[in-house]
């Protein structure tokens, strides 16, 4: 329960050093969008185009940060970062895209568009949100990938890699334990929980860093100090006193593969 209080309050952390950026990101896209007068309302006086572009942007860079978190935590499209962004984009699009008919009413007194304009008024909003969903997502990973790496670090696959919560992307993977729906991800740096299955997280990682040991363990190779078995079960002690469970229908490939040999 202390853990899984900790995981939360990292993420919070990192949620709101994320949500600040989305939001001066779209401060910024909003003040570009009044010097350009785009989408006609470059004849309105300065003070409206301002008005309307930040309501517009930040109206945006909010309704991103509750459509990303949900695409995220339903997990089917984690695997495809673009199509995961392009669903995010969408799912802001269809709403902003009434926020900003709304707005050019109330700021420009201009009509409600036809059918041939809203759906050109969609493509607009939609070409926008996806571009601000890239730079967020770029800005995001760069800012949380910005720490200094443990120079014991494992080599870990970029996919996978970039699943973890930030607070422990630097450390070295020890290993991968699934708990219900979840994996509990142990490293040097601590652990946390994401919601991916075992099986999900093996096929992300490079085959040769490590090997399941159990069907609710993955364990890194680098990280093992010692070793037992007997029984036709065995058992690894890890980095930092962690202890792993080898299943029989596993400890035979291990032992093949060297995993029990004197010096474990």
């Amino acid at each position: 329960m202390r853990e899984m209080k900790e995981n939360t309050a990292h993420a919070s952390s990192n949620a709101g050093r994320s949500h600040g950026l989305s939001f001066i990101l779209a401060t910024i896209a909003g003040l570009f969008m009044t010097i350009t007068g785009a989408l006609g309302t470059g004849e309105a006086p300065l003070w409206v185009r301002v008005a309307f572009w930040l309501t517009v942007m930040n109206s945006g860079s909010l309704i991103g940060m509750s459509v990303s978190s949900g695409v995220r935590a339903w997990g089917r499209l984690n695997a495809s970062p673009w199509i995961e962004g392009l669903a995010v984009a969408t799912g802001i699009a269809i709403p902003l895209t009434l926020i900003v008919t709304a707005a050019r009413s109330l700021f420009f007194s201009m009509p409600m568009p036809s059918m041939p304009g809203m759906v050109w008024l969609f493509f607009y909003v939609w070409i926008v949100s996806v571009a601000m969903t890239a730079l967020d997502g770029i800005i995001a990973a760069r800012s949380e990938g910005s720490a200094q790496a443990d120079p014991l670090s494992l080599p870990i696959e970029s996919r996978f890699h970039d699943r973890l919560p930030a607070h422990i992307r630097a450390g070295a993977l020890i290993a991968l334990e699934a708990e219900d729906h979840y994996l509990r991800v142990h490293t040097s740096s601590g652990d946390a929980l994401i919601l991916m299955r075992l099986s999900d997280a093996i096929a992300e990682i490079d085959a040769g860093l490590g090997a399941q040991t159990h069907r609710s363990w993955w364990v890194s190779r680098a990280a093992v100090q010692h070793a037992t078995k007997g029984d036709g079960k065995g058992e690894l002690i890890l980095t930092g006193g962690l202890k792993a469970p080898v299943s029989r229908s596993h400890l035979s490939g291990l032992v093949r593969a060297g995993w029990f040999q004197a010096g474990n």
